[in-house]
């Protein structure tokens, strides 16, 4: 579990229309430029009283009315702390490593002898078969 503490807290709406609760330890003015740049929308933040973790804040946002009388806010708030990467989440099971393809044996390296040699390399070859 993480002990970080959070100055600013609240909730913005990514680009993919999903809202979220969103922690800084920015200003206010700083954390809205950033989530602004980051194509966030309906980017509603507060001022915490006092630096808190991350699983005290959902539950201090609920109780302001701000973020209680707007059903979608208060919805995300409730479930932020099960959704939270660190807490309650499952295990995952280790990735089976991945087979590979046994590989082709090489072809034995053909060397061809050169215009020159090709007349003295028949004469070898014809004289190791005689023999």
């Amino acid at each position: 579990m993480t002990h970080e503490k959070f100055m600013v807290a609240g909730v913005a709406r990514n680009m993919q229309g999903k809202l979220k609760v969103r922690y800084s330890t920015l200003s206010i003015a700083d954390t809205v430029a950033r989530q602004e740049r980051a194509g966030n929308t309906e980017i509603l933040y507060v001022e915490l009283p006092e630096a808190m973790v991350r699983d005290d804040i959902p539950a201090f946002l609920l109780g302001l009315e701000q973020f209680s009388s707007v059903p979608a806010y208060k919805e995300v708030l409730e479930t932020a702390n099960t959704n939270h990467a660190l807490k309650g989440k499952p295990a995952r099971a280790p990735k089976a490593p991945k087979a590979k393809a046994p590989k082709a044996p090489k072809a034995p390296k053909v060397t061809i002898p050169a215009a020159d040699e090709a007349e003295d390399f028949e004469i070898e070859e014809l004289k190791a078969i005689a023999a």
